[in-house]
C-alpha cells in the first residue's frame, strides 16, 4: 500500500520587529499580531524550533482537515525576534497544533521532517542576506516584500518536493530529495546561528 504524505506548510510569515508585533503575509497583508497568534515562539513549548530538537509524531497535534486525503501536515514558517540586546533573530519554526497527521510511520516522518529543513533552508538564506547586507530591517515595507518572495521561493521548493517524492510515494527520489536539502542546509552551515551578527 502506498501511503502519501502533504505537507501543510503555513501560508503566513510572522514578523516581530521591535516592540510593534505584526504579520505580513504573503499576499501581503497586515494584521495585529496579537488578535491572531498572542504566543512568543521562541519560548513557546507549542512550537519546536528548527535545531532545537527532532520533531516527532507526538508532535502532530493539530485537527485532521475534513477534506484531507493525506496523512499528515506540516505547519511551518519562518519568524523574527529583536533580542534585549537588539539583535535581530530569524528563525525556522514547526507548530506543533497546527500540524496533523492520521498515520505514522518512521518513513513518513522522515518526509514531514525534510519539508521542516525546506524552512530552515530558506531561514538560513534570509540570515545570510541580512548578514550581508543584501536587505535590512530598516525599511518595513521592502523588508516586507522580500520575505513575500522567498516564501513564494519556499511554497515552490516544498511543491517541487512533494510534486517529484510524490507525497514521499517514490522512494527514490525521496531519497534524491534528502541529499539535495542536506548539501542546501550545509551549504548554508555558516548562517545556522539563529542570531544575526
Amino acid at each position: 500500500m502506498r501511503v502519501e504524505y502533504k505537507k501543510w506548510i503555513m501560508n503566513k510569515c510572522l514578523l516581530f520587529l521591535s516592540m510593534l508585533a505584526f504579520l505580513t503575509s504573503c499576499q501581503n497583508s497586515q494584521k495585529s499580531i496579537k488578535t491572531i497568534e498572542g504566543r512568543d515562539i521562541l519560548n513557546s513549548s507549542d512550537y519546536v524550533i528548527w535545531g532545537e530538537s527532532e520533531i516527532s509524531w507526538k508532535d502532530f497535534k493539530g485537527h485532521v482537515p475534513s477534506n484531507n486525503k493525506f496523512n499528515a501536515g506540516t505547519y511551518a514558517g519562518i519568524s523574527f525576534a529583536k533580542e534585549k540586546n537588539g539583535k535581530m533573530k530569524a528563525f525556522a519554526f514547526f507548530s506543533k497544533h497546527d500540524s496533523w497527521q492520521n498515520y505514522t510511520s518512521d518513513y513518513g516522518l522522515v518526509h514531514e521532517k525534510y519539508h521542516f529543513t525546506i524552512v530552515e533552508i530558506f531561514a538560513r538564506k534570509i540570515r545570510k542576506d541580512l548578514k550581508e547586507q543584501v536587505i535590512s530591517f530598516d525599511s518595513t515595507n521592502k523588508f516586507n516584500q522580500y520575505v513575500a518572495k522567498v516564501w513564494t521561493e519556499v511554497e515552490k521548493m516544498q511543491s517541487e518536493y512533494d510534486g517529484e517524492t510524490t507525497h514521499s510515494g517514490n522512494q527514490k527520489s525521496q531519497n534524491d530529495w534528502q541529499v539535495k536539502i542536506d548539501r542546501e542546509i550545509d551549504r548554508l552551515k555558516e548562517f545556522k546561528n539563529i542570531s544575526i551578527e
